[in-house]
């Protein structure tokens, strides 16, 4: 559980806590909220010391619109960011990826991402810190990964009352971006369901069992994984000022 020292802000369409740039769906009324709503009053994952927990509810993103997203990211890190990151736009974290991945490019090799107006991306990029020009043309990111990436862990959560293959489907379309997807129940799966998880590597949470029943490894690489986790880097640290306001 979370400790009351522990900070901890929710996302969500309904209490008006909301972040420009990210599009979320409205949650219906029904056993399916009533479930999520259990899992938040009794969280079974917690935050590191000096660590923050920001959950977005249900966030679209490409692979699908996950219940429950908690990401946890080190306050240390992003507190040397400065302002003008908040500017950064969705097409600049592609850039900004490639870059992580591949590896100083020119603007030559970059325009044939296809991202448009390609200029303004990587302005944006230079004047939030994240990346900058070498004396050659080349770009690159600005400084190491771990001082440009402050998320510790994504943890997806996907619930349903029934229907657990569907659950089991979008918690494995969940692993693009997180370190680690649980499904979450309103009771104590069969053991088939929970050999058909371990082999996809999906945890499960049961509320009759009062949390966490089949694990899963939560430990986040070194940098982010996908688009996706740059996504929730940049949505966590803005959603500082959300909470903070």
């Amino acid at each position: 559980m979370l400790s009351a020292a522990q900070q901890l802000i929710v996302i969500d369409n309904e209490s008006g806590n909301r972040l420009a740039g990210v599009s979320l769906r409205k949650t219906n009324e029904g056993p399916e909220k009533d479930l999520v709503e259990w899992f938040l009053a009794n969280l079974p994952f917690t935050a590191g010391k000096g660590n923050q927990l920001t959950i977005f509810r249900e966030p679209r993103l490409l692979s699908g619109i996950p219940d429950l997203v908690l990401v946890e990211w080190d306050m240390a890190v992003a507190a040397h960011w400065n302002s003008r990151r908040k500017d950064v736009k969705f097409q600049d974290l592609k850039l900004a990826h490639h870059l992580a991945t591949a590896g100083p490019c020119t603007r030559s090799m970059l325009s044939k991402l296809g991202i448009p107006r390609i200029d303004g991306s990587l302005e944006r990029l230079k004047q939030s810190g994240i990346v900058r020009v070498t004396r050659k043309d080349y770009w690159q990111l600005k400084c190491a990964i771990n001082r440009l990436f402050a998320v510790r862990r994504i943890i997806a959560v996907e619930a349903k009352i029934a229907d657990t293959k569907r659950a089991l489907k979008q918690a494995f379309l969940n692993t693009w971006f997180s370190c680690a997807s649980y499904v979450l129940l309103p009771s104590d799966p069969k053991w088939t369901i929970l050999k058909t998880a371990a082999q996809l590597n999906i945890g499960v949470v049961s509320r009759s069992a009062g949390g966490v029943c089949a694990p899963v490894s939560s430990r986040q690489r070194k940098g982010p994984k996908s688009l996706g986790a740059w996504l929730f880097n940049e949505w966590a640290w803005k959603a500082s000022f959300v909470g903070a306001g």
